[in-house]
């Protein structure tokens, strides 16, 4: 995670992580960097998540709650 702040994103695009960039203080950064910024990466087995809309078959846009520990290290994190 040390280097992934080094990384560049594009407005108005899509960005593909891998499951180790998996970290709600990281991805809320990376979204509000610029315009029209979003990320999608696969979920893990265990992710904890609620059903906001159901865009398809097996496509959903979800809503993930961060973590307590998560909260506790950066005080700014929503809680979802």
């Amino acid at each position: 995670m040390t280097l992934s702040a080094e990384l560049r994103g594009l407005d108005h695009s899509i960005t593909l992580f891998g499951r180790a960039y998996f970290s709600a203080a990281f991805l809320l950064q990376w979204s509000q960097a610029g315009e029209q910024r979003h990320w999608l990466m696969r979920a893990k087995d265990n992710l904890r998540y609620e059903v906001v809309q159901t865009l398809g078959e097996g496509d959903w846009l979800i809503r993930i709650p961060v973590s307590p520990r998560a909260r506790k290290l950066y005080a700014q994190l929503p809680s979802h």
